[in-house]
């Protein structure tokens, strides 16, 4: 709440790129991402149902709305991340052309990819209360947290009962699936409009 009404007034000429995934892969990073950092601890089945954080940040037309609401609509391109990692230059291009810069820009780091789930660490109890005692106490947080995730000392901890968080326990359960996509269906149906046609909805809607 608050966040587009925020970047109207300091940049209202601003352009805006939104990219979207699969709501429901969204959700099963978003519970990894929570499980490597301590925050979450119940089952997927469980928790998912029970925070409804998880659900929200895959609300994806209900979030553009809120947006359109202080930006006009061609001010927003909407990707999806799938296009982005199946044809990146392409993607990217598109993304040129809509800030209105060379669409034949090629960075050199094109190729990279951050923040891949396999790439996460996931850290033992003792090293997690550390890292958000460092979150919530030091001022600069999030640099400070930076600095603890990368230190030598966190790096032998994080191998002593760490691992990736690819390696958490997130398979999601065919009741939990239909569960999630009858509760996103409409959400997906109302991105239809701001998508390319033939756009597949992800089979949900």
């Amino acid at each position: 709440a608050g966040v587009p009404e925020r970047i109207a007034r300091s940049l209202p000429g601003c352009r805006l790129v939104y990219i979207v995934r699969d709501p429901i892969e969204r959700i099963v990073s978003h519970y990894r991402h929570r499980w490597a950092n301590g925050s979450e601890r119940a089952a997927i089945d469980d928790a998912v149902v029970r925070d409804p954080v998880y659900l929200a940040c895959s609300r994806y037309a209900d979030q553009i709305g809120r947006y359109l609401d202080h930006f006009p609509r061609e001010r927003l391109m909407v990707l999806t991340a799938e296009d982005l990692r199946n044809d990146r230059a392409g993607t990217m291009a598109e993304v040129f052309g809509f800030i209105g810069v060379d669409a034949g820009f090629r960075p050199e780091a094109l190729v990279e990819e951050h923040y891949r789930a396999e790439s996460r660490v996931t850290y033992p109890p003792a090293v997690w209360r550390l890292r958000r005692a460092v979150k919530h106490r030091v001022p600069a947080a999030k640099r400070a947290k930076e600095a603890v995730d990368s230190s030598s000392l966190m790096r032998r901890l994080s191998r002593w009962g760490g691992g990736s968080a690819a390696d958490v326990p997130a398979q999601v359960s065919p009741a939990l699936r239909s569960r999630l996509a009858d509760e996103l269906r409409d959400d997906v149906a109302e991105l239809r409009p701001y998508m390319p046609d033939g756009w597949h909805g992800w089979g949900i809607a």
